[in-house]
């Protein structure tokens, strides 16, 4: 679903080193795994529950975390949902609008969990310095300044410039939106216990993929846990 890349322009929000624009801490691997399979784990609870939609989605076939001080690594993956079709991505969402915010809503997730189950606090999109590691430090940012390669966020702003045409200056208030009502769907009690439950299975496993049978034991496992939740009224907000 990474259908974008060409499309890239400046962001609506960057980092601005004249201001006070990140939260700076040193990492803290095994708290940072937590935090780090709890982005994982809603990206993929999430992804279930646009699948339950028939939307047009292939389900995700593997997800992996992985903090390792001592080899300098944290890295975390849900592989991405395909289209079953062949279509362009503007016919694809075109077609069915909901496809979109279904992409939107997920593509948040895993940053919003920080503020359901981590820390409300408004520095909640983080990003490591690995690449120039020395101390390793993690950076937090707010969704008024961000660096321009936080990824989900800036694929969220290159669809909703692409695909709803807002302006720049209204970008920032409907992903502000967009998170509130995900830290909603995250405070249900089943979702809560959907996301804590990936969450643990990305621990037990750090540092080796699930795939295979074990992602479909995990899958089933979510999907029962979700059975009287879904995206459906939160979407209609936005159609």
């Amino acid at each position: 679903m990474n259908d974008l890349e060409g499309y890239y322009e400046e962001p609506i929000m960057e980092e601005e080193e004249t201001s006070i624009s990140r939260v700076e801490k040193e990492i803290d691997y095994k708290n940072f795994l937590i935090e780090l399979a709890y982005h994982e784990a809603s990206h993929f609870v999430f992804d279930q529950l646009i699948l339950k939609m028939n939307l047009g989605f292939t389900p995700v076939c593997s997800m992996f975390v992985h903090a390792d001080k001592e080899n300098k690594i944290l890295e975390g993956k849900v592989s991405l949902l395909e289209r079953t079709n062949n279509k362009s991505p503007y016919a694809f969402y075109k077609q069915n609008p909901m496809r979109l915010y279904a992409f939107l809503l997920v593509t948040l997730a895993g940053y919003t969990s920080r503020l359901v189950f981590i820390d409300n606090d408004p520095f909640f999109i983080s990003k490591t310095d690995l690449k120039n590691y020395t101390d390793g430090k993690l950076f937090y940012y707010s969704l008024d300044i961000l660096p321009r390669d936080v990824d989900d966020v800036r694929k969220t702003q290159d669809y909703i410039r692409e695909f709803l045409k807002i302006q720049r200056n209204q970008q920032k208030e409907m992903i502000t939106s967009l998170v509130a009502d995900i830290e909603l769907l995250m405070e249900k009690p089943a979702m809560n216990l959907a996301i804590r439950y990936v969450k643990n299975i990305l621990i037990e496993n750090n540092g080796t993929e699930i795939i295979g049978q074990e992602l479909e034991s995990v899958r089933w496992k979510t999907d029962i846990l979700l059975s009287k939740i879904s995206l459906e009224d939160t979407i209609s907000k936005y159609l």
